[in-house]
């Protein structure tokens, strides 16, 4: 355009920093069968957007466990927040749980099961960022870990096989001696199985000893992939049968994006009652806790009351005060519980209804084990990420444009400040981390250091006789003697 030659000319300046742009990290995404529901509506392997109480949506969604899951998260809803913001994903149906869970976990390059979330944010415009596949997560199966060998002697073939089948393996041999099994299948076993093994061949005196081991819940473990690329989080459930069985399971989970819950819950089922998996319950919490702090994911679920529910299938132990309690185990191996108050006792965790107590995700490193911290640190993440990419191809990389990425950082910590979710931040721009080629490339690092506060989990009250409050009270009580005045017969 031609500038005029007698006019007015207006230059857009865009050097302001801009106020910070959260993204919704309460967005649901739930991966489960029903068999029941809508094929229109709910085609099977696609992800599908609606919220949690439109009735045109229930209607069609069936009765099965999808279903479920969602009348879960409605429970928990806080004041004045009419439902959740959910993607579903359905999932076929299999001949048990474990045909099931292999639905769940879907397939990679297919973009099935939980794979099929990872185009939500494509096709609905919304990424889910709270996943879970609620009765999926708690498989307990062991397989052969390894397996020890005596050598014997005169072999120049040998095979093993396992028992009950399975594991399968292949042996190894030097100088006609069998010197190791290389496992190529760990087998599926239940804990009750004994495996053995046998190895056969042309020699004699060889034998095979497998060592069995707990594995992984296959959903779990496919989990974190698709968590990291979501920049999300899952509540994965336990087994639901005892203390011990959590804990084991609970042993093979070590991903800061899982957060591991034992609470099953007991829920109504027409006129009978029914055991449900409580992991739907505590996404609905987080949904709530984030809706009561304007959508800042920075504050735990822990401490909030789980209505919707008739009681806890596994009525753990609990006391305040006690560490030797049953939830409080569960609670130093980072695993969530549901609890009921008791009425009377002090060192219950209330007075009366069912409280979610879990403040711990499943890492083991002290820095992100408080899946606040985690979840607040992704908030913060997308918040730079939606700022800074304004400023890429726009701004030169001048002093003034540094410092404008700069500001739009800082714009962002003060936000967080502001509403109380972050204890301080820091922006800079170090010259060990940059250099003069990179800038001629349009290259710069900046620096962003934040720290979450963590969420109350013990306070030590040291208590102790206050002597101090015995001077004061000896002094209060001779200066209201002073007032008292003698007093005289016939005065």
């Amino acid at each position: 355009m031609t500038m005029p030659a007698y006019g007015i000319i207006f230059n857009a300046d865009n050097t302001d920093p801009r106020p910070a742009q959260g993204s919704d990290l309460s967005v649901i995404g739930l991966v489960l069968p029903s068999e029941d529901a809508d094929a229109g509506y709910f085609p099977l392997n696609d992800p599908v957007v609606f919220d949690s109480s439109d009735a045109t949506y229930l209607a069609k969604i069936g009765t099965g466990d999808l279903y479920q899951a969602v009348s879960a998260i409605d429970d928990k809803m806080a004041d004045l927040q009419t439902s959740a913001r959910i993607v579903a994903v359905r999932v076929a149906k299999g001949a048990n749980l474990a045909a099931t869970a292999v639905n769940i976990l879907g397939d990679r390059a297919a973009g099935t099961g939980i794979y099929a979330l990872l185009r939500a944010g494509q096709k609905l415009g919304v990424t889910p960022r709270l996943i879970g596949a609620p009765g999926y997560t708690g498989q307990m199966k062991y397989g052969v870990q390894s397996v020890t060998t005596t050598a014997g002697s005169g072999y120049t073939n040998a095979t093993v096989t396992f028992s009950p089948a399975g594991a399968t393996g292949t042996v190894t041999l030097s100088a006609g001696k069998v010197t190791g099994v290389t496992l190529t299948n760990p087998g599926s076993y239940s804990s009750s199985q004994t495996v053995t093994a046998t190895i056969t061949g042309d020699g004699t005196g060889a034998t095979a000893t497998p060592i069995v081991g707990m594995l992984q819940d296959p959903v779990c473990a496919a989990l974190p992939a698709v968590l990291n690329a979501l920049l999300a989080h899952a509540v994965v459930g336990s087994p639901g049968t005892t203390q011990a069985d959590a804990q084991a399971w609970r042993e093979a989970l070590s991903d800061k994006r899982l957060i591991p819950v034992d609470n099953w819950e007991i829920v109504t089922s027409g006129e009978a009652a029914a055991y449900r998996d409580g992991a739907a319950s505590v996404l609905g919490l987080l949904a709530r806790v984030d809706f009561k702090h304007s959508g800042l994911p920075f504050w735990s679920a822990s401490g909030q009351p789980v209505d919707g529910i008739l009681g806890v299938k596994n009525a753990y132990t609990f006391s305040l005060t006690d560490g030797a309690t049953q939830g409080q185990e569960l609670l130093a191996d980072h695993i969530g519980i549901t609890v009921r108050g008791e009425a009377g006792v002090e060192t219950a965790i209330s007075s009366s209804g069912f409280v979610f107590a879990g403040v711990w995700n499943a890492s083991d490193d002290p820095l992100t084990w408080f899946y606040n911290k985690t979840r607040g640190r992704d908030w913060t993440h997308l918040a730079l990420l939606k700022s800074i990419r304004l400023r890429l191809g726009v701004e030169n990389v001048t002093p003034q444009g540094v410092e404008d990425v700069l500001n739009d950082m800082k714009a962002i910590g003060s936000e967080l400040i502001r509403q109380k979710a972050v204890l301080g931040f820091k922006v800079g721009f170090e010259a060990a981390r940059n250099s003069a080629d990179n800038l001629r490339q349009g290259k710069f690092v900046v620096s962003y250091a934040q720290e979450e506060p963590a969420p109350i989990t013990q306070v030590t009250i040291d208590s102790r006789p206050y002597y101090e409050a015995l001077e004061v009270e000896l002094a209060t009580l001779v200066a209201q003697a002073a007032t008292y005045l003698p007093q005289y017969l016939g005065a």
